[in-house]
């Protein structure tokens, strides 16, 4: 064979051989690329992992606060009221006086505790009556503690309020609200509004929306 075909041939094998060598590096490369490609996706996958256990973790914490919080504050309650009707002399008249007493019924102090009520007739339709709560003295009440509102008395008219109270033009509501505050910082309030019913000389609940505890 001349020697310029071996020179042809000896370049061909070179150059299969560079050919080879270049498809091996980009083979290499490639797989480098992919391997580098599923190790970066594998850590975002791990480090969102970590965020979700993070994020569950804090929800968790934060859920186990406020049950415990639920668990241990100041619930303060209007017990039962407590009625006397006294007529007047010459029966034209009748005084309602209501005693009512608020209990801490929770496990911890209730703090700046401050309440007011009124009882007076209403004319329908009733959208809500409100009490602002005064910013008087206020007080502590320890769980189980008490505190007794001021007597509230009513001076009723025997015939035309009656009259009106029977044809069902007016109510006589019983409408109060306490406000105070928990050792954990957060206030809260209890509202309550009651029907007195005459001929019973018995309250009930008026409006569930009305009666509240937050």
């Amino acid at each position: 064979m001349p020697f310029t075909d071996w020179v042809a041939w000896a370049g061909l094998v070179v150059a299969l051989v560079a050919a080879l060598l270049a498809a091996l590096q980009w083979a290499s490369a490639n797989r480098s690329a992919e391997s580098s490609d599923r190790s970066a996706g594998a850590a975002e996958r791990s480090a969102m992992a970590a965020e979700r256990s993070a994020t569950a973790a804090e929800d968790s914490a934060r859920s186990t606060k406020v049950l415990a919080q639920l668990g241990q504050r100041p619930w303060i309650t209007l017990e039962p009221l407590q009625v006397t009707e006294i007529q007047s002399g010459d029966f034209t008249a009748t005084t309602i006086t209501v005693q009512g007493t608020l209990r801490n019924v929770g496990r911890t102090p209730a703090l700046e505790v401050r309440a007011h009520c009124r009882f007076e007739p209403y004319t329908l339709p009733v959208n809500g009556p409100t009490v602002a709560v005064p910013d008087g003295p206020s007080a502590t009440l320890g769980p189980g503690v008490s505190l007794g509102l001021n007597h509230i008395s009513l001076v009723l008219r025997n015939q035309p309020d009656a009259q009106e109270l029977q044809r069902g033009q007016r109510k006589l509501l019983l409408f109060g609200e306490c406000a105070y505050r928990d050792v954990f910082g957060k206030t809260h309030r209890t509202q309550w509004c009651y029907e007195y019913d005459l001929g019973r000389q018995s309250f009930a609940a008026f409006k569930g929306e009305l009666n509240i505890m937050t």
